[in-house]
């Protein structure tokens, strides 16, 4: 099982930013250009380095709000979801360096359906326990929050990690409908409106991604779509 070492931070370096005396513009002055500067990406700049498949992550909780209840319609009515907010820290090899990625933003809620019940469906909640090892006799709020704490930043878990990148040009133009609903994956649920992942080639995934409307560049990032039993 992969390892990570506890001891590694993330430290951060002083830039011209931090020195308000070098950020202090004149009247006339409107700041520099790069003229030759790559193509701005919707939505941020980063590029997933985890390739899609299944991975080893360190479970940690989310700093702020790692727990929550996500209330939301569907078509059985109004429900309340208790929703666990956490990260996965995944090693990987680039450029023959062992280097580690953060995925941030996984969400896992705690509801399961009269349907997923019938088919031995469990939550993502549900798949996450089990991915980490946690066994409750006594599944509660309180008991799930502690068993999640007593984990946070120690156990490893085993995940489905994909890619996604989402079109927020799309969405301010107001260009979503049935087949489109701004969201392009290595996963994608087609009938939602997601759009596939591109491949090259060669058959590998490319790193960059267009949106399929409306051709802007788009920014995307891992996500832990699945969880796996540990291995034995």
């Amino acid at each position: 099982m992969t390892t990570l070492d506890d001891n590694t931070q993330q430290t951060s370096s002083t830039t011209a930013l931090d020195n308000p005396k070098l950020n202090t513009l004149a009247d006339d002055d409107i700041g520099s250009i790069d003229w030759d500067a790559p193509e701005s990406r919707s939505g941020g700049t980063y590029t997933p380095q985890v390739c899609p498949g299944i991975h080893n992550f360190l479970f940690a909780l989310e700093d702020e709000k790692p727990f929550e209840t996500r209330e939301y319609d569907t078509k059985d009515g109004h429900v309340k979801d208790f929703t666990v907010n956490h990260k996965g820290t995944v090693s990987y090899v680039a450029d023959g360096e062992q280097k580690e990625a953060v995925i941030r933003f996984n969400q896992a809620g705690f509801r399961r359906t009269p349907k997923m019940v019938e088919k031995r469906m469990n939550s993502r909640g549900g798949d996450l326990l089990r991915s980490l090892g946690i066994h409750l006799d006594n599944p509660s709020k309180a008991n799930v929050e502690q068993a999640l704490r007593e984990a946070d930043g120690k156990v490893m878990g085993r995940g489905v990690v994909n890619w996604q990148a989402y079109c927020k040009a799309c969405k301010e133009a107001n260009r979503f409908d049935a087949t489109w609903n701004g969201i392009v994956s290595t996963n994608a649920n087609t009938k939602r409106g997601e759009a596939r992942w591109p491949k090259g080639a060669d058959g590998k995934y490319l790193t960059d991604v267009q949106c399929p409307k409306c051709g802007a560049t788009l920014a995307g990032r891992e996500r832990i779509t699945d969880y796996k039993l540990p291995q034995v």
